[in-house]
C-alpha cells in the first residue's frame, strides 16, 4: 500500500514538472510556429497525459 502511495506521489511530481514545461513551451510556441516546436509540445502533452492515466490507474487499484 505504501509502495503505491509513493509511486503516486512520484508520478504527481513528474506531472507537475511536465505541466510547467508545457506552459513554457506554449508561451514559446506563440512566437515560434515551426513544426519542431509543435512536435516538442505535443510530445510533452502526451507524456503528461500518460502520467495522469497512470496516476488514475494506481488510485483505482489502491481503492479496489
Amino acid at each position: 500500500m505504501t509502495n503505491i502511495l509513493n509511486r503516486i506521489k512520484s508520478l504527481q511530481d513528474k506531472h507537475k514538472k511536465l505541466d510547467r514545461e508545457v506552459t513554457d513551451l506554449e508561451t514559446i510556441r506563440e512566437a515560434d510556429r515551426t513544426s519542431s516546436s509543435k512536435y516538442e509540445l505535443l510530445t510533452k502533452k502526451k507524456e503528461k497525459l500518460a502520467l495522469r492515466d497512470e496516476i488514475n490507474r494506481l488510485k483505482i487499484q489502491r481503492q479496489g
